[in-house]
């Protein structure tokens, strides 16, 4: 990522998801040129619950403040770079790219994905990803 210099736009994709259309991918550059960064994503069908530490239910958020999130996510180069730089320097854990903008006070515009832009990662989702083919 640091030695990319050439380029407008970054997207970052996981390559456990082999079902990414085109339309997600366009859609992605359109709005990281317009915002920065994006992602796509879908609002969960199963009702989430928030834990405490010992396994109890919290409370349940509405699901319609919440999404998953897919890939490809998109940025624009300065702003990914810019902040890979720093979270690198204070070697703070994130678990997807978005999270990187985020902890920089950046806002990631959060687009529709499509449920069919599953990961694949266990023996169920291959069944599956088969299936989608």
């Amino acid at each position: 990522l640091m030695e990319i210099n050439d380029s407008e736009i970054i997207l970052i994709h996981d390559g456990a998801r082999p079902f990414t259309s085109e339309k997600i991918i366009k859609d992605g550059i359109k709005y990281a040129k317009l915002y920065g960064a994006a992602a796509p994503g879908v609002t969960p069908k199963d009702t989430i619950k928030v834990v405490d530490e010992n396994g109890f239910s919290k409370h349940t958020p509405d699901r319609k403040d919440l999404f998953a999130i897919q890939t490809p996510q998109v940025f624009k180069l300065e702003v990914i770079k810019e902040c890979h730089k720093k979270i690198k320097e204070e070697n703070i854990s994130v678990t997807d790219d978005t999270m990187v903008v985020e902890h920089y006070n950046n806002k990631v515009y959060l687009y529709n994905g499509d449920y069919t832009n599953i990961k694949v990662t266990t023996p169920e989702d291959l069944i599956l990803a088969e299936k989608l083919l």
